[in-house]
């Protein structure tokens, strides 16, 4: 799981930093914080939605901040999966 942010949300930084962790471990799912800090950083993110992006393995998961707590992460995850 890759997740890139930034603050132009005044509450990505909690969620990917505090709930979306804690997420994860859960799942047993290792997790990669890349935090966009300028516009050049902004402009080389692999999705133009720099507030919250999420990628597994590669593959583009949702822009849904709300995906970083526990009762929203499965059905979130599951259906841009497929499952």
């Amino acid at each position: 799981m890759t997740v890139y942010y930034s603050n132009r949300c005044p509450y990505s930084e909690f969620h990917v930093r505090a709930t979306l962790p804690e997420t994860c471990r859960k799942r047993g799912l290792p997790l990669t914080v890349r935090k966009l800090d300028s516009l050049a950083e902004a402009r080389l993110a692999p999705s133009p939605a720099t507030i919250f992006s999420m990628f597994l393995d590669g593959a583009f998961i949702t822009t849904d901040l709300s995906v970083c707590m526990d009762n929203r992460f499965d059905r979130i995850v599951g259906k841009a999966l497929g499952k």
